[in-house]
């Protein structure tokens, strides 16, 4: 049977699910991220001891629920945002979520210098020698300092979270879990198959600027399809 991704979330559109995913995967390509993937990876694996059964898989599980965890509470937050701004018309929520998602588009293309993103990263090896409890943490403040080098793309999620005309905390909550897996699905991958991938991380480096404005362009479409009612 194959996947459906908007299954996730009945309720809300499939275009919608799949543009968060998409806005998640193109968040994996930013300054924060790939040059500190090896930083990463060291530390979620640990020492040669912490790298066998079942104290690995823990380590996994902690990392994944922690980093979750961060975006499903900024979903919750939206959703039920959404939910107080149901009695506003829906023309005057159309116009002022397109006008961010153009504001958003224009902050990835960095067409102005003093209107860009700002960067950050965690301290991976404060948190390389513990177990489940340790990696938790690490999944919630990697997850945490993520967010000011992805912030046109998580905050467009966001606001498509809260945009939505029957909006809830639920329901944002499985938006942004969806964001989160497209960041965490080439996170996984890179991992589990770094010798292989390694060039292609390298190619990543050298044009995840192109790739970021690509979701740029992609989010000043939607901010205009928003203004005129179109989506």
């Amino acid at each position: 049977m194959p996947f459906n991704v908007a299954a996730v979330q009945p309720a809300m559109p499939a275009p919608t699910v799949w543009l968060a995913l998409i806005q998640g995967v193109i968040s994996f390509v930013s300054p924060c991220v790939l040059p500190l993937l090896p930083v990463y990876f060291a530390a979620l694996l640990g020492s040669n001891d912490q790298r066998r059964g079942k104290t690995l898989v823990m380590r996994m599980l902690g990392f994944a629920l922690g980093f979750m965890a961060f975006y499903l509470v900024l979903g919750a937050g939206a959703g039920a945002l959404g939910s107080l701004m149901s009695r506003i018309p829906r023309k005057a929520v159309n116009i002022f979520t397109g006008a961010l998602f153009i504001l958003f588009g224009v902050m990835a293309l960095e067409v102005f210098p003093w209107l860009h993103l700002p960067g950050s990263r965690a301290d991976a090896s404060r948190y390389a020698s513990g177990g489940f409890l340790s990696m938790l943490m690490f999944g919630a403040v990697l997850a945490l300092s993520w967010a000011p080098c992805t912030t046109a793309f998580l905050s467009s999620v966001l606001a498509l979270a809260a945009s939505d005309a029957q909006a809830t905390a639920l329901k944002g909550m499985g938006l942004l879990s969806v964001y989160a897996l497209g960041m965490m699905i080439p996170f996984i991958t890179c991992m589990a198959l770094w010798t292989r991938l390694s060039s292609a991380v390298r190619w990543l480096k050298q044009h995840q600027g192109l790739i970021r404005k690509c979701g740029g362009v992609l989010m000043i479409l939607l901010g205009a399809a928003k203004l005129f009612g179109l989506f």
